[in-house]
């Protein structure tokens, strides 16, 4: 501070005040932050440290969820600042902004910017997954399956390797191409590195065999991402399912003790009304109304705000 007011206009208080920005932008103060990097852009003569504070005030929008202003400053430093190491930085969070308000043609033209103007940058695979992910809310699935390919043109990456496989995959399913989707998840099965990601393409195997009709391999399939991936959040989710498929299959005294012994092995598990509603149900279905009604007001006395507490009222006649 002492430099910036001894030194009004010069590199240095330039330096500071950026710095000063930095400590506000370090902390996710980014009101504060934007503020301060404005500071240098309009008191300081253009230069290294306008364009760095230019790039900032875009991102600190961008971090507010403030995505309109993120578009006018992110353009802002391209205009002024078009060859600053931040170009490509801020062609990229163009595309993003458009996307997340919603523009789908104007995400894609500014990816088409990004791609072509800034080819070698590390945003070009952020991009490609943007692209795909556009195509997709616009249920343009060939489109999207081809944006994702590209990703593993640009990278060597085994982890974009494995997220790739997996985004074609889920495209897949929502095509009904359940064979096409299961073979990109053993792809991305047999790639990956850490357990999450093993567990993750392990069940997104087990849906996918589940929607193609396949209840008994789904079962089998949830059952070893339960059995073997135990400490990953999604075993808890594999062990419902399991449950979930027995009782699909009217094996509704397998299914109950299923739906217990995941709640049992998983005190936390954050969908507990789902384990409870499904007991109940399968209760109902066994001719116990009045076991299934215990787990029922379990679910609306524990849950109140629970997506499924209508549903259960109406079991009970409410």
């Amino acid at each position: 501070l002492r430099i910036i007011k001894q030194q009004p206009g010069s590199v240095k208080a330039a330096e500071a005040q950026l710095a000063l920005a930095m400590t506000y932008y370090q902390a996710r103060a980014y009101s504060g932050a934007f503020s301060e990097f404005r500071k240098v852009v309009t008191d300081y003569a253009v230069g290294l440290y306008t364009a760095d504070a230019q790039y900032y005030i875009a991102q600190s929008h961008l971090n507010l969820r403030q995505y309109s202003l993120t578009i006018d400053e992110a353009k802002k430093s391209l205009n002024t600042f078009p060859g600053s190491k931040w170009a490509d930085a801020c062609q990229y969070i163009l595309a993003l902004s458009n996307y997340e308000l919603g523009q789908n043609q104007g995400t894609i033209q500014e990816i088409n910017n990004m791609v072509s103007s800034y080819p070698s940058s590390k945003y070009v695979v952020d991009a490609y997954t943007l692209l795909g992910n556009v195509f997709k809310r616009q249920q343009k699935y060939q489109e999207a399956i081809e944006a994702f390919r590209k990703i593993t043109l640009q990278s060597s990456s085994i982890e974009e390797r494995v997220k790739t496989a997996l985004e074609i995959g889920g495209v897949r399913s929502l095509l009904k191409d359940y064979d096409g989707a299961i073979l990109e998840f053993r792809k991305a099965v047999d790639l990956a590195q850490d357990a999450a990601r093993k567990a993750t393409a392990r069940y997104n195997i087990a849906s996918a065999y589940f929607m193609k009709g396949e209840k008994q391999k789904a079962l089998e399939e949830f059952q070893s991402v339960a059995d073997q991936f135990p400490r990953e959040d999604i075993a808890a989710y594999a062990s419902l399912q399991v449950g979930y498929c027995l009782m699909e299959q009217a094996e509704l005294e397998k299914a109950i003790d299923q739906f217990k012994k995941t709640d049992s092995a998983f005190p936390d598990f954050p969908q507990r009304d789902l384990l409870l509603f499904f007991t109940a149900k399968s209760y109902i279905e066994l001719g116990k109304p009045q076991l299934a009604m215990q787990y029922l007001h379990q679910l609306i006395a524990k849950y109140p705000t629970s997506s499924l507490r209508a549903a259960a009222e109406k079991m009970l006649g409410g």
